[in-house]
Parts: C-alpha cells; structure tokens; sequence
C-alpha cells in the first residue's frame, strides 16, 4: 500500500530540492528518519548484507545487486549501474543524476550523502551519529533538520529572506512511543494525522487529510492491503450524486466511501480488484509488473525482457506495439500498431543524437562534453543553438533565424533576465525559497506577486496596482478567488480533491457530482437544472441527459473510442477507427460519410464529405504548405511557406492572389506585400505588438495599449500623417491634427472590464456591469442607452420598459421575445421563428 507522495519543500535550482515523502505498507519494518514505512526523496540506501548488495529506494521497494569489490561496478535490472567506491557505493540510475552513499556507521548501512547531475551540481547531505541534520541545495542554501534522540525528523527548516532571517518550518513531525509517524504539518500550518494497527506492525489504517478526508486501510495476515475507502466521518461526502449504488459492483459489499477498493491475492500473481463499478483482473510477473489487465473486458498484454522493460504491447483489439530498447533499456526504436516506426539513435551515454520519424524526417541533435544539448537541426534543416553557463543553465539561444536571446541568472539560479534578440529585456524577482515575486516587462510594467509560507500564491498586484488574492484549503486547492473590484469566487470541494461547487459574485451556484470513482455523473446550474452523464462500467461515457431534456447517447469500443453516436432526434452517427485509433470515418444520419486519411506521422492528408475533397501537403516538420479544396468539380488551392522557426512568410491562391511577409527579429511583421504591388508597412513595439500599420494609400492605424496590455488607444490617420517612432508607441501628444481620421480611447475598471470608449465622432460610450462581468448597460452620449439584466443561469433580458420581454426554457433555449415565438427540434436545432405582427402570425 502506498500514501499519494505528498511535497513537503521544494527549492529550485539547477539540480532542485524536492522533499517529498509518502507511506509504503513495504517499508513497514524499516525506519529511515520518518518513523516506520515511511520513505522521503532523499531515503535512497545501499545495504551490504552475507550474499548480495540491497539498494532501497526512495519509494520504498529495493533492487538486489551481487557482492562489490572497491572499484567495481556492475549492471542490474532498468539498467541501473551500482559501483563500489573505497568509501561507498554510486548509484547511475539512467536518469542524469547520480547518487552517492558513503556515510556508514558499521561499513553494512550506507545513507545517502550526495546528488549530482553531468553539470556538477550538487545537493549535499549531512548526518551526525546516524541522523540527518543538514541538507545543502546546489546553490548553497541550507536547509536545517531538527531529529529526535532517535534520529526522527522533527522539522525541515529553511531561514527566509527578512531582516530578521527567521527559519521557517516547511515540515513538522510527530511520532508516537512506538516510532510511528502521527502527524506532519506543513508549514501554513495544515496537518496531515496518521493512524496504525494496534499490534505493532507499523501498518498504516487512517490517513486524515488536511481537509478531513479520511482513507481507511485493512489486511490480510500476510500484511497485504485488501481493503481501502475514503470518507467524511460525521458528514456526508458533498462530491456524491444521488441515488448511487449501495455496494461494490459484487452486490454484497457495502460501499463505504470514494474509491473503495477490496483487493483478492491468488495464486501464480493473478489479483483482482473490485471497486463500486466493475472487477478488474490482473497478472502480474516476477518484476512486480503486469503481463495482462483485464479491466472491465478491455485486455492488455505486455511482454518484458529479463531485466523489466516493457518490448510490446497488444490492446484487446490485437492492435501491437513493440519496443526495441539499448542495453539499459533506452528506446532505440518505437512501432506502433500500423506498423510506423520512429528510430533513435543514442550515444555511450544513452543520450539521443537523432531521431528518425516515420517518413523519414530526421532530427539531429548535438551534445557537449557534459551531455548537454548545444545544436538541434530539424527534419527541415532549421538550427537551434544553446550556449550554457557552467551550471549547465541555457545562457543564449540562436534560433534558426539568427535571432539571439540571452538569459541571466542570480546567484541561486533563478531565472532574473530575458534579454529578446531585439534588445528589449524582461525582468524577474524571486525570494528566497525561488519563488517570483515581480515580473517587469520591457515597458516597465511591473507585476508583483506574494506567496504564502507553503508556497500558495496569495496575491497579485498588477502595473496599475491592482490586487488579486486568493485562498486555499488544506490541500492547496483554491478556494477563494476576490478580484480588484472585491468580487468574491468561492470553490468548494469535496472525494479526493474534487470541484463540487463554485459560487460566483453575485450568490449564483453551479455544483458537480461524481460516483464513487470520482467519474462526474452531474452538473447543477444555476437554477438547480441537472444535466447528467451517464456511464459504463469503465467510466467511458454511454449517454447524456441535457438541461434541455435531449437523451443522447454513445456506444464505445473496448479501447474505449466511440463508435455510435445518437442525438437527441434519434439520428445516428457511426464512427470508425484503424489500429491507430485514428478517425477513418463517420457515417452520418442523413447517409452521408465523411472519410480520413493520414500520413505515417499521423498527420491528416486528405478529407472527403458530400460536399467536397480537402488535400493537404506538408513539409519535413508537418506544417501545411498546400491546401487544395474541390467542391461541385472546381479545385481551389492555397499555398503556404515558413521561415526557418515556422512563422508564414508567403501565401499563393489558386485565384492569383500572394502575400509576401517580412518580418523583424522577434518574427513579428514588418512588411507585407499583397498581390505584387500594395505594400502595407507594420510598426512594433518592444514587446512585438503592432502599434502601426502603414496601409498601402498612405493611411495608417495607430494603436495603444496600457500597462496591461490592453488596447487604450486606437485611430486612423489619412496620408499626411507622419510616422511614428518605430521603436515606441506612437506619439499621441499635441493637438490633433486634420489628419486623424478615426480616434477612439478605451478605459478599463480594475476587474479588467470595458467602461469607457471615447470616440472623435461618437464621442463618449460608458459601460456598466453586475459583479461577474455580464454588460448591465451600455450608455452612449449621442444615441439611446441599452439596458440588460441577466437571469441566474446568466440569460440575457432587456431591462428598457419598452423592450420586448424574453422567455427562456430549460437548458437556456430561447422560447420568446415578444411577439416571435421560437419552436426547437428534439435534439436542440431552432426550426422555427413565428412572428406575429397586427395579430397574425407569419
């Protein structure tokens, strides 16, 4: 039995930090530091014992290696590499990164001391009389851990960044006489509560989460979970629908919670699991792997070699894929059920040099001593390349246009600036613990966030000053959300960290159900109409019941693809598939059919419905370079090309026409040439937005945007216009001349919403809105102001005394507007539109 990892610290960097530790019912007789079962990231050890060599790992299973002599290493299963140093042992999972474990007390037990990737950083740990005591990061940050006489982590420390430098817990723990972890608090001061058997097996039987969810665990005699459910003690689960079954899908097991399971061991690794909806089989292999599953009639089989790697797979339609893998078990070539194969070539590192896709488009990829990346040449011939610092961190990028973006670091490796290729630079600001705390853009812009201890963010206040904050429950998940005008979201949830409601601004809910597996049977709206999906008992989707009282439903392969669709009219469409699951056809109600066909990548090439063929021709990368559409016996065709990083720089028409691009560094427009002769100019600013468009008679348009990027400002200028700076926003000071044609400003409230446009010729057009956003009134200086207001489930109504009243049904249809009538079919299609007019209806 394993517990979801939960993340306890995390400190970024080029080789990060992360801290995260679960419960594994395997490790139940050891104790690594957080009382028994319990494994942490860092929980890796080497075991020297009469006949073999025990590697643990940090999930709680372990990997048997022979006897080493100092200087030797040898190759186990996954290709894993473990070489017996004078002090120790290394351990090369095939991962790029490398463990060392040379701290032992009696030369048998061998704890981890260091981490290090092919770029020498480093994370380093610490121990005194068996217990660890210190962990550095790979930028020198430290973090402090507090152990009981024991040697059990009581906390995870690191000191903040303020002036007082205080340390903060990220990680409380507790223990019980027997050496049980029994509570972990995180350092927002949310606590996770554990309870074990009373027999003293270290065996985990409750694990309270910090919402108060709780999962209870039963064994058999031989210590094997066979039993597990989560519940609310007290209350009822709020994420449950209505009317669910009272048992397991055996008919005897009451249902005692979301994702109750009972497990049966039988012999020759044949298990069963039975949840509230089906019974799952499968057979598992000496290296603890699946060679079939049979879930719910859909059977996979796998097949391994002798070291554990999967070499094929057949689905339960027989449809195959074969692995070829290198000698630790890095792919060398993949095929699929159609038989495409992708090729990868490695070097002695196991790294790929080169891929080969199945038509033959080769990517090609250059290495440093270190292994890392320096060029990549794509199938279409387009260079990239890197240049890194001696932390391994990218420090520049060509791209395949020449183009040069540059990247600084601090000193704990945090990103801080992102020089573009045209100069302009972004700017960023990070805590102590790695987090952002401002971005500033190259306008100077400036966005600021906070984050809580625990590492929520809890705020964000935008270039104008405006502050968005949020709220989360036990688990990190929002739950909480007040805009800058003081609207107030709130989310609920409830199972296993699942949505059930969310309440907008003005009080109006919409909530969702689930079953047991946590597959969604229900929508709620606003006004309490339910919409529901109905299931098989693989969860797959077999028919839908609208908030407009339409029945649809679906029919789906084991493979779970559907294949028959009806609407709500009882018209039906059926579906078929290749062994790629790739869509060949639909044959739709009326007897029509649509047809695919696709090249070796997947790629769609051709289309054929009743109304026409559709071809499509792609380069070496997949990008369309020709579309050709024949309809009633007539082709039509557009042609396409790309600059080296794919932006479009050229387009053809069957009917003559072209546009010709050019375009600056940052792959924006600069110029357009349309059918040969008519040059339209384009103007950007630093951050690439258009702020002018020089058309081809002279006019020009000219746009503004705020701190946000928003539009502010937009106008048009006949031919005697002058240019604008072409590295700035335009110039809107002074008097306006003859020249502006069109000018029109925009203003914003603080929740981002359109209040003002003022026009040169409208002149002056407020906006008003209801706390969510929905337009209430759009009052115009020089015309007739419009009211609205909106129904719960958001149905829009003329307030104007005057105005035609609306009537809505179920599911938002539009049944009224006062004198016309609207009549729908029964799978939601407006038929009819009656109108009366002087008492007669037309």
């Amino acid at each position: 039995m394993y517990t979801l990892p939960a993340a306890d610290l995390d400190l970024p960097g080029p080789l990060p930090l992360t801290f995260v530790r679960q419960y594994s019912s395997f490790a139940s007789r050891r104790d690594i530091g957080l009382g028994y079962g319990w494994v942490h990231s860092y929980a890796w050890e080497v075991e020297v014992k009469a006949t073999k060599t025990v590697v643990w790992t940090n999930t709680g299973t372990w990997e048997d290696f022979p006897l080493l002599e100092p200087g030797q290493a040898v190759q186990g299963k996954w290709g894993w590499i473990l070489r017996r140093e004078s002090d120790g042992y290394v351990l090369d999972t095939n991962e790029g990164v490398w463990r060392a474990m040379m701290q032992s007390d009696d030369g048998t037990r061998f704890r981890l001391t260091e981490e290090y990737d092919r770029n020498g950083n480093r994370i380093k740990l610490d121990y005194q009389d068996g217990a660890l005591t210190q962990i550095t990061d790979s930028v020198g940050c430290i973090v402090r851990v507090k152990a009981t006489p024991e040697g059990r982590i009581v906390s995870l420390s690191v000191r903040n960044a303020t002036a007082r430098r205080q340390w903060i817990d990220f990680g409380r723990y507790e223990y019980n006489d027997l050496g049980e972890l029994v509570v972990a608090t995180d350092a927002d001061g949310f606590a996770n509560h554990y309870a074990y058997d009373d027999r003293g097996r270290h065996l985990m039987v409750e694990n309270v989460y910090k919402t108060g969810l709780v999962f209870t665990f039963h064994y058999d005699r031989k210590l094997r979970c066979v039993e597990s459910y989560g519940a609310y003690p007290g209350k009822a689960d709020p994420s449950l629908a209505d009317g669910l079954p009272k048992t397991l899908s055996d008919g005897t097991t009451p249902i005692k919670g979301v994702h109750h399971v009972k497990i049966g061991y039988h012999p020759d690794g044949f298990r069963e699991v039975l949840d509230s909806t089906r019974l799952e089989s499968y057979i598992a292999n000496e290296h603890g792997l699946l060679d079939l599953a049979d879930i719910g009639g859909a059977v996979t089989v796998a097949t391994y070699r002798d070291d554990g790697w999967i070499m094929s797979e057949t689905d339960s339609l027989d449809g195959v894929t074969v692995y070829q893998r290198g000698g630790r078990g890095d792919f060398t070539q993949h095929t699929d059920p159609l038989g495409r194969v992708t090729v990868y070539e490695r070097d002695d590192n196991g790294l790929v040099t080169k891929v080969t896709d199945p038509v033959g488009g080769i990517t090609e990829i250059t290495r440093d001593g270190r292994g890392n990346v320096q060029v990549v040449r794509d199938a279409a011939g387009g260079v990239t390349s890197y240049r890194r610092d001696g932390r391994g961190l990218v420090a520049a990028i060509v791209d395949a246009r020449g183009s040069n973006t540059l990247l600084s670091y601090d000193a704990e490796a945090n990103l801080s600036q992102v020089t573009l290729p045209n100069g302009a630079s972004w700017q960023y600001s990070h805590d102590v613990f790695g987090r952002l705390t401002a971005r500033t853009d190259p306008l100077g812009a400036a966005t600021h966030y906070a984050s809580s201890d625990r590492g929520d963010l809890t705020s964000e206040r935008d270039a104008l000053g405006q502050i968005t904050r949020y709220r989360y429950d036990g688990d990190g998940y929002l739950s909480q959300l007040v805009n800058p005008a003081g609207a107030i979201t709130k989310l609920k949830w409830g199972g296993l960290r699942k949505l059930v409601e969310r309440i907008d601004a003005t009080g109006h809910r919409v909530a969702l159900r689930y079953n047991h597996e946590a597959e969604l049977l229900e929508v709620q709206n606003e006004e309490r109409e339910v919409h529901q999906l109905h299931r098989d008992l693989n969860g797959l989707l077999v028919g839908e019941t609208t908030f407009d009282g339409r029945e649809l439903r679906y029919r789906n392969d084991q493979l779970g693809r559907t294949l028959r669709v009806e609407n709500g009219a009882g018209e039906v469409t059926e579906l078929s598939y290749d062994a790629a699951s790739q869509l060949l056809e639909r044959q739709l109600y009326d007897g029509s059919s649509e047809s695919f066909a696709y090249n070796q990548r997947g790629e769609l090439l051709a289309a054929k419905n009743a109304a026409g063929e559709y071809q499509f021709e792609r380069d070496a990368l997949g990008r369309i370079v020709r579309e050709a559409q024949t309809v009633r016996g007539e082709t039509h065709w557009v042609e396409v090309s790309y600059d080296a990083e794919g932006e479009r720089v050229g387009r053809k028409t069957s009917l003559g026409h072209t546009e010709a691009v050019e375009r600056d560094l940052l792959g924006a427009r600069s110029r357009t040439l349309l059918d040969g002769q008519h040059w339209l100019g384009h103007t950007s600013d630093a951050l690439g937005r258009e702020v002018a468009r020089l058309l081809p008679g002279g006019g020009r348009i000219e746009t503004g945007f705020d701190p946000l990027g928003r539009v502010a400002r937009r106008r048009g200028l006949d031919r005697t216009a002058g240019e604008p700076t072409p590295t700035g926003q335009p110039d809107w000071l002074g008097v306006r001349g003859r020249s502006v044609t069109v000018d029109t400003s925009y203003r914003y409230s603080s929740d981002g919403e359109l209040v003002e446009a003022l026009d040169q010729t409208r002149g002056r057009t407020a906006y008003r809105y209801d706390p969510v956003g929905q337009l209430l009134a759009m009052l115009p200086e020089q015309a007739r102001a419009e009211l609205f207001r909106f129904d719960p489930r958001g149905n829009l109504h003329e307030s104007d005394p005057e105005a035609p009243a609306r009537v809505y049904g179920k599911g938002n249809r539009l049944l009224q507007k006062g004198d016309t009538a609207y009549r729908w079919d029964d799978d939601g299609r407006l038929v009819e539109k009656r109108i009366k007019n002087g008492g007669a209806e037309d």
